[in-house]
């Protein structure tokens, strides 16, 4: 602070200068300071306008913010993962089904009595994956 007081002795004004200080009982705090040179009438500096303002809040909110946006950046790109998995799955199970119904419609119809009923239990399954895709 003392530096940026100096500073502003010798006319070089200091905006949103932010600092850092541990307070006596440890914890840390952030103020945002400004500095003003204040001059007379003849423009011969006379002192300075100091103003500080304590943002450590503002700072904790906006890591909070920060870390919330990151979670759910995460939480999406897992969702999305999870999309293009199961749409993958889904179309690499989709295609040996296509095949293997297609293969049980053209069986003949006058097959054995065991064997049809085997025909038509594949046909009940495969219907019933195909519908939960």
């Amino acid at each position: 602070v003392q530096e940026v007081l100096d500073k502003a002795l010798r006319g070089i004004e200091t905006s949103n200068y932010e600092l850092e200080f541990e307070t006596k009982s440890g914890e840390i705090r952030y103020l945002l300071v400004n500095a003003t040179t204040r001059r007379d009438p003849e423009n011969k500096i006379v002192g300075v306008v100091g103003v500080a303002q304590d943002v450590t809040d503002d700072r904790k909110h906006a890591e909070e913010l920060r870390n919330m946006q990151y979670l759910q950046v995460s939480q999406e790109a897992s969702v999305e993962t999870e999309r293009n998995m199961t749409a993958y799955f889904a179309h690499e199970l989709r295609n040996p089904l296509h095949a293997i119904d297609s293969a049980l419609i053209t069986m003949p119809k006058n097959l054995p009595e065991t064997a049809q009923s085997l025909v038509n239990a594949m046909q009940l399954c495969t219907g019933f994956m195909s519908s939960i895709m």
